[in-house]
C-alpha cells in the first residue's frame, strides 16, 4: 500500500495527516479541496476563475529547458536513499539531490496513480474517489495543465510508460491532460523485453523510444513525462539485473 500525505487546506482546519491507505479523513481533506474547485466552475466543465490566472509569461531574460518529469511507480519515500540514508537503493536521484533541490515535503491528493498522472501535471487536486473521471473521453481539466501552458512557446510534449495504455483509459486521460504523444506498451518493439508485472514491461524499454522521440523534436523544447512500471507489485526484478 502507497502512502497518502494531506495537507493543511483552506475551509478544514487538519494537521498534516500520513496514513497507509486512503482514511475517512484524507477522503474529506480531498473532497473539500474539490468542492472549493466547484464554487468556482461552469458549465464547461472547466474552472474559469483559475484558468485565468494560470499563465506563462515571456521575459527578457526567458530561456527554453526542455522538462523531464519522472513519476515512479509506488515509490515511496522512504524506499529512496535521498531521504532514508540507511538504504543504498537510488544513487542517481542521491546525486541529483545532492546537486539539485530535493523537496522535503510532499503531498498527494489520492494513493492512486492515474490520479497522480493527473495531479501532478495539472497543479489540481484529483477527484476524491475511486472513480477516474479524469480519463473520461473530452473532459477537460477545471485549467490548463503544463502542456498547454507550453504549447505557445514551441514545446512539444509526450507522456511515456511501458504500461499498458488499456488500464483506466489512459489514452483519454493523457489526451485530456493535454499531451501531444502517448508511447505505452504497445508502442514498444517487444524484442527481448520481459513483462515485469501484469502492467507492463521493464523500464528499459522505454529509453530506444523515448530517445528516438527526442531526437525527433530537432532544435524544439519539450516537455515530457515518464511513468515507470518495475517498481509496481508484484516488484519483479527483469533477469537482465543481478538480485540481492
Amino acid at each position: 500500500r502507497e502512502m497518502a500525505i494531506m495537507g493543511r487546506l483552506p475551509g478544514l482546519e487538519t494537521a498534516t495527516t500520513y496514513a497507509t491507505e486512503v482514511t475517512d479523513e484524507n477522503r474529506a481533506i480531498n473532497k473539500k479541496a474539490w468542492e472549493l474547485l466547484q464554487l468556482v466552475s461552469d458549465d464547461t466543465n472547466r474552472v474559469t476563475t483559475m484558468s485565468n490566472q494560470v499563465a506563462l509569461t515571456k521575459t527578457p531574460t526567458t530561456r527554453y529547458f526542455n522538462i523531464v518529469l519522472v513519476l515512479l511507480e509506488t515509490a515511496r519515500s522512504d524506499a529512496i536513499s535521498a531521504y532514508n540514508p540507511s538504504l543504498q537503493t537510488t544513487p542517481f536521484l542521491d546525486r541529483m539531490a545532492n546537486e539539485g533541490i530535493k523537496v522535503e515535503n510532499g503531498y498527494v491528493s489520492l494513493p492512486h496513480s492515474s490520479k497522480s498522472m493527473y495531479s501532478m501535471p495539472c497543479g489540481i487536486p484529483a477527484y476524491p474517489e475511486v472513480t477516474v473521471i479524469e480519463s473520461e473521453k473530452d473532459r477537460e481539466p477545471p485549467r490548463e495543465c503544463l502542456p498547454h501552458l507550453l504549447r505557445p512557446f514551441g514545446y512539444q510534449s509526450g507522456f511515456f510508460t511501458p504500461q499498458t495504455k488499456e488500464f483506466e483509459n489512459s489514452v483519454d486521460l493523457v489526451a485530456n491532460i493535454g499531451f501531444d504523444t502517448l508511447v505505452a506498451q504497445e508502442d514498444i518493439d517487444q524484442k527481448h523485453w520481459e513483462e515485469v508485472n501484469y502492467f507492463g514491461y521493464e523500464d528499459m524499454a522505454l529509453v530506444e523510444p523515448f530517445m528516438q522521440w527526442v531526437d525527433e523534436q530537432g532544435d524544439s523544447p519539450f516537455f515530457a513525462t515518464i511513468l515507470t512500471a518495475a517498481s509496481h507489485h508484484p516488484y519483479n526484478v527483469p533477469s537482465s539485473f543481478s538480485s540481492h
